[in-house]
């Protein structure tokens, strides 16, 4: 407290109380904001503590409790692949034209599409089968999660399970299954090929035969016939041509054959499937079970007023249990709504047929076009001489039906080999590891976080608490809500603060000396009598008064008297250690009794009391006559110092009447106790009768904190030094 604060005016402090204009005090040593934080954390430590410890154990007990799984991870590549190689110089191609778009062509398909097509229930229930789980296909979804590396044709296949090796064996037979299955898709379209090959070779073989033995005949009957070059030239460029039109004609059968499967495939399933079903309890089942309940309450008040043989409760029972089998029949729950999505299977066929009919029409159109030139070399053809034309056209049969059927064992066999080595266009580029398997959930990991959002917690907890907590807790508090000064703090001393008594009596000793000086500079005119009060009991004012009163007595050059005013319930002959006075405050102010009759000394040096005296009807009465106002100019007359502890000012007037005829009036306010608007109530109500005088605040109870030890047991003060008031002064507050 600076000096400028104990010397400000007393008439200033009234005449704020009175206006109700708000009184600023200016103290250079003020703390900080920063110090102001410090004693907050400091007086909440133990919701600090309490939030941060509770939220942290809370977490590390539910990450405890909560069964451990272990997510393993593989890796997997989709694009295009290549079949075997059937031709050389790296080429790829093959006659089938569809085996060519199926086996190197473009595939048309997103990473996404692989996604949904890996997490089709076929795949998963391959997996279960493989791997013997006791597990449904839908239930191993759930622990399974697939998703696309962003800007790359990789897919991340994640499984999680309740131990690692089992994790990582599902995540990689996941993606065995999935190429296997992959490989299988294109490896249908090869048979399909193999099917209608295998009706048309016969024929191509009965067809070469038949031109052989043709040609064969023609030669050996007509030896003489020959074919000179230009007639040569012009056969062979129409063999040339019926050979293409008839490779034509088979490519665009072919494609015919694996269009009309394919949709039929597109025919037998639905081009969309369920991506998620929303089920709700069964309406019926609901009403019914209202019904039920609604029956057994019957029930059970026909059971308390007659027998389980009365008609009403046979039919009660009887209803009852039709109901229950009316439950047991309905569903519990039923479907509220289905979110529809594109079968990737349905898809992915629907791009076959496309690529097929876009086929048969370009083989169509060439097939047109061949057939016009075949017209136009047969007329030319025709011109030629008999012998050489039937020569040449024989040759020409022969060497067709060669090419054909050529032809046709070729693609076969290319078939076959697509069939047997075609690979898959997904490929696994890293499998999962067991040893790589992530925990979840992590101890440390929801530890650190537990920590953080706890921390966060506990400073929000102690700033909510300190919102809602309407006390006053330390000089700063009554500074910013009260226009009054602080004239000392007093410690708070409990059981639990006996290691330190030595140091809290020293500290006890100097606030009970600062607000002696405080009290000297308070006011202009001299303080000879002065009343302590509260707004509410259990402040701690009695106790704050007797150990003024014993602080006083030890400086004061003359005597002091305490008066016990609180004529409801006295305490302080019991605080000074007399019994129950006969006389005492209240036979003096009735008058048969004088002053120095019911002043009786204490053991205390200097110090006297005058006690309450026996209870009367009106305390408050007394107060109010001329013989209280003679008696306090008598007892300023008679001694040195008169401390006067009075009833607490929010539960009855007398505090108010007797603080308007002493020279000066301090209010205790218990630090952690008393409300602020109790406190504003309390110097209101002081302010409504006269002048009350009110010099400033005692902030009592403040708990002494542990930094503050150190300067009494190292510095001046000493546990060898005799404290400045002797040990009985110091009353502890238990």
């Amino acid at each position: 407290m600076s000096e400028e604060t104990v010397r400000l005016p007393a008439r200033q402090l009234n005449h704020a109380i009175t206006t109700g204009l708000p009184l600023r005090f200016t103290d250079e040593h003020q703390a900080p904001d920063f110090n102001w934080l410090t004693n907050l954390f400091w007086r909440r430590r133990l919701v600090f503590v309490g939030i941060l410890v509770g939220f942290l154990s809370l977490v590390v007990l539910m990450t405890l409790a909560t069964p451990k799984t272990y997510t393993t991870t593989t890796k997997l590549i989709v694009g295009n692949s290549s079949g075997p190689s059937l031709h050389p110089a790296g080429n790829n191609d093959t006659s089938l034209p569809v085996l060519n778009a199926l086996i190197g062509g473009p595939t048309g398909r997103t990473p996404e599409t692989y996604v949904e097509l890996i997490q089709e229930i076929p795949v998963a229930q391959r997996v279960i089968d493989n791997l013997n789980l006791h597990t449904s296909a839908k239930a191993l979804l759930g622990n399974v999660i697939a998703k696309p590396v962003t800007d790359t044709s990789i897919i991340q296949l994640s499984v999680s399970w309740t131990n690692p090796q089992t994790s990582a064996m599902i995540a990689n037979e996941f993606a065995n299954v999935f190429v296997e299955r992959e490989r299988e898709l294109i490896g249908d379209q090869a048979t399909s090929a193999i099917k209608f090959l295998s009706t048309k070779i016969p024929n191509a073989h009965a067809d070469l035969q038949k031109a052989d033995a043709e040609l064969a005949d023609y030669q050996r009957t007509h030896t003489g016939a020959f074919v000179n070059g230009a007639t040569q030239g012009v056969i062979t460029n129409l063999s040339a041509l019926q050979t293409r039109l008839a490779q034509v004609q088979v490519d665009e059968s072919q494609a015919k054959a694996q269009l009309s499967d394919v949709r039929a495939q597109l025919t037998s399933m639905s081009p969309t499937e369920n991506a998620a079903t929303n089920t709700t309890v069964n309406p019926v089942v609901a009403s019914l079970q209202q019904e039920l309940a609604q029956v057994d309450v019957q029930l059970a008040a026909a059971r308390r007023q007659y027998t389980e043989l009365h008609p009403t409760v046979v039919a009660l029972r009887q209803q009852r249990s039709q109901i229950q089998n009316q439950i047991a029949k309905l569903p519990q729950t039923v479907v509220a709504g289905r979110t529809i999505a594109v079968s990737p299977t349905y898809e992915k066929l629907r791009e076959q047929a496309a690529g097929l009919e876009a086929q048969i029409a370009s083989d169509e159109a060439q097939a047109k076009a061949l057939k016009i030139q075949d017209a136009q070399l047969t007329r030319t053809v025709k011109d030629l001489p008999t012998e050489a034309v039937q020569l040449a056209d024989l040759q020409r049969k022969e060497k067709l039906a060669e090419a054909v059927y050529t032809s046709l064992e070729d693609r076969y066999n290319e078939a076959v080999i697509a069939q047997t080595a075609t690979l898959s266009d997904v490929s696994i580029t890293q499998p999962a590891l067991a040893i790589l398997a992530v925990k979840r959930p992590s101890l440390t990991v929801n530890a650190i976080i537990g920590l953080l959002i706890g921390l966060v917690l506990a400073v929000s907890g102690v700033f909510l608490v300190e919102y809602f907590d309407n006390t006053f807790k330390d000089e700063h508090d009554i500074g910013r809500r009260l226009p009054l000064p602080v004239l000392a703090s007093v410690p708070r001393v409990t059981k639990s603060d006996l290691k330190a008594l030595p140091w809290l009596k020293t500290m006890t000793a100097d606030a009970f000396l600062q607000l002696i000086t405080a009290l000297r500079y308070s006011s202009d005119e001299p303080l000879r009598s002065l009343a302590i009060t509260s707004p509410c009991r259990g402040d701690g004012k009695s106790t704050l008064a007797l150990n003024f009163a014993i602080a006083l007595a030890d400086v004061s050059p003359g005597s002091v008297l305490i008066v016990d005013a609180d004529l409801r319930k006295p305490t302080l002959h019991r605080r000074v250690g007399i019994a129950a006075p006969e006389v005492g405050l209240s036979d003096v102010l009735v008058g048969p009794v004088r002053l120095d009759e019911a002043v009786q000394p204490t053991k205390y040096k200097g110090l006297v009391i005058l006690p309450a005296g026996p209870t009367v009807p009106s305390p408050m009465r007394l107060f109010q006559t001329e013989r209280f106002e003679r008696l306090c100019v008598e007892m300023r007359d008679k001694y040195m110092y008169v401390i006067i502890d009075t009833p607490a000012v929010l539960e009855v007037f007398d505090a108010t009447l007797i603080a308007s005829k002493s020279d000066g009036t301090v209010v205790v306010i218990a630090a952690g106790r008393t409300e602020v608007p109790q406190a504003a109530r309390a110097v209101e109500r002081l302010s409504s009768i006269g002048d009350p005088n009110v010099l400033g605040i005692v902030l009592n109870q403040v708990p002494p904190a542990a930094k503050g030890y150190g300067y009494y047991s190292h510095g001046y003060y000493s546990q060898d030094l005799a404290p400045l008031v002797s040990e009985d002064a110091i009353t502890p507050v238990v």
